[in-house]
């Protein structure tokens, strides 16, 4: 099975946390920064636990195929046939839930459309499992939004650092002005470091999440090629074949006419035969006379 990249996003959480504590608890001064930091950590976190529970399922869902795959060629190897025959009552069992109702649901439209499939069509196994599959396990309309996200959530803590620093900021005196210089100082931290943050985890999380659906979809593409090449061959279906299928069939009826013109020529024939005999029968008979 493909390496889970996503531990990658345990490790840069903590890495970011760790950072976070160095940088905005042990020498901050203002708990108004602090809060800004836990607030987009806590955020981060929630998406990052839903990203989880999306990739378990992807996760799921590619042992799931990988493990069917190498059953379909194992069994092939033993059958050495197509094994439509074979699956099509029993089926196979993915041991999840979504792949097994769809593949039912293509057992019964085969089953369904089993006079045509004698014409030569079959619907085809990527009509019902195929990528649209995985891109729900993954949320997909979801995590396309998630890398954005963070960037947003970084350019976010940028401002409000920054509207903390200008909030306490006093252009009176000098004496003011120089107090001010602290506070301001703390909102400007704050600012730069939430924008390293949300680019790091956004920048960490487009990678993991682009692998991720990556190796999924090729290990949906490699069950679908096996299924196709030694279960039920999707070429069948084309359109080129349906053409040489209907010409198969003109030819059957053709010399199905020509054996009925045949043994009507043989029949006709015998019965003139039998006339001729006939004929000669009273002609002798005439002649005897």
């Amino acid at each position: 099975m493909k390496k889970r990249q996503e531990r990658i996003l345990i490790y840069v959480y903590i890495a970011m946390v760790m950072l976070c504590l160095y940088l905005n608890y042990w020498t901050a001064t203002d708990i108004a920064n602090i809060l800004v930091n836990a607030g987009m950590f806590l955020i981060v976190g929630i998406i990052f636990v839903h990203a989880f529970m999306c990739f378990r399922d992807v996760n799921k869902i590619m042992q799931s195929l990988d493990r069917v795959s190498k059953q379909i060629k194992e069994d092939f190897d033993r059958e050495q046939d197509l094994l439509w025959e074979s699956y099509k009552e029993q089926g196979i069992s993915f041991g999840v839930g979504e792949l097994n109702s769809r593949y039912k649901e293509y057992q019964r439209e085969m089953t369904r459309m089993s006079v045509n499939i004698e014409n030569g069509y079959k619907c085809s196994i990527e009509d019902y499992i195929n990528r649209d599959v995985i891109d729900k396990a993954i949320d997909r309309n979801m995590m396309n939004l998630v890398s954005g996200t963070m960037t947003g959530l970084g350019i976010l803590g940028t401002f409000i650092g920054l509207s903390f620093g200008l909030h306490n900021f006093n252009t009176g005196t000098a004496q003011e002005i120089s107090d001010s210089i602290a506070p301001l100082m703390e909102g400007i931290k704050v600012a730069f470091h939430t924008s390293i943050y949300g680019m790091v985890f956004s920048l960490c999380f487009n990678y993991v999440y682009k692998r991720k659906l990556g190796d999924a979809n090729q290990v949906m593409d490699n069950f679908l090629d096996v299924h196709q090449k030694y279960v039920m061959p999707e070429h069948q279906s084309d359109g080129m074949n349906m053409l040489l299928a209907y010409q198969k069939q003109l030819l059957e009826e053709m010399r199905s006419i020509a054996e009925r013109m045949e043994i009507n020529a043989s029949q006709k024939a015998s019965k003139e035969s039998e006339i001729q005999v006939e004929d000669r029968k009273e002609w002798h008979i005439e002649e005897i006379k």
